[in-house]
């Protein structure tokens, strides 16, 4: 840390944007519009559709829209990520070529994967937020566009 490099708890401080975001986004995704991992695309985009008419829609779709946009590490946090998992790479090949890598239990396997199905769940209404999104500020950059005889160049 004095030698001015980053060290490896400072890049694990800049992944907590990311694991708490993704909780609240799949707090929101289960608990308000009702997703379960069991669902195929099409149900869980009938859910989401669904759910326009909670009372809250808005602060709800404002919430995912800033929490997914806000949890992404910067480049500076993930800096330091490349060397720790270099040694997690090296240290869980070692532990695996020893055979002393237990199998894991059926249930944590089963709760792992019923969790990431329910966060690509999460992740896609957040890509489908900031999709409406985007294409709403395009309608809206386009009109003024044509309006003031102006174009934005990026």
């Amino acid at each position: 840390f004095l030698s001015g490099r980053l060290t490896a708890p400072h890049g694990l401080v800049g992944l907590a944007p990311f694991l708490f975001g993704s909780l609240v986004l799949l707090w929101i995704a289960t608990r308000v519009f009702g997703l379960d991992d069991q669902l195929g695309w099409r149900e869980a985009l009938a859910r989401v559709l669904q759910g326009r008419s909670h009372p809250d829609l808005w602060v709800y779709v404002y919430l995912i829209f800033t929490v997914s946009n806000g949890m992404m590490p910067s480049a500076s946090d993930r800096q330091a990520w490349g060397p720790l998992l270099l040694y997690i790479a090296f240290l869980a090949i070692g532990l695996y070529g020893l055979g002393l890598i237990p199998t894991p239990p059926a249930t944590l396997v089963a709760a792992l994967t019923r969790y990431a199905r329910l966060l690509s769940y999460a992740l896609g209404l957040a890509t489908l937020v900031d999709l409406v999104v985007a294409v709403g500020i395009g309608l809206m950059e386009l009109a003024l566009g044509l309006l003031k005889q102006q174009r934005v160049v990026y």
